[in-house]
């Protein structure tokens, strides 16, 4: 098995799937990037404050629901950005209350 620097997305694996990284590195959008376009805010896409570094199998369970952050866990500058862009809902919606 290959090193991973670090997949933030690790520590949320559901224990029935184990926790083991596969896969390169990708860039998670904690955001999806058609709702920024949607909503005017493509040039937030590339900002680190709207992705976190995974590796490719826990991004994969990310993006299709199989693992799930809890609010608590969001990094509050992804929070933040998201509350001075009005996307504040939109947290609420996928992640549950803040």
């Amino acid at each position: 098995m290959r090193h991973h620097a670090y997949c933030w997305l690790r520590p949320f694996t559901p224990p029935t799937k184990g926790r083991a990284c596969e896969g390169r590195m990708d860039r998670a959008h904690l955001v999806t990037r058609q709702l920024l376009r949607r909503e005017g805010h493509e040039a937030l896409i590339p900002d680190e404050r709207t992705w976190v570094p995974a590796c490719r199998l826990h991004h994969t369970w990310f993006d299709n629901y199989v693992l799930s952050v809890p609010p608590t866990a969001l990094p509050q500058a992804f929070l933040g950005l998201m509350r001075e862009i009005g996307l504040d809902w939109w947290v609420d919606r996928r992640y549950g209350v803040v």
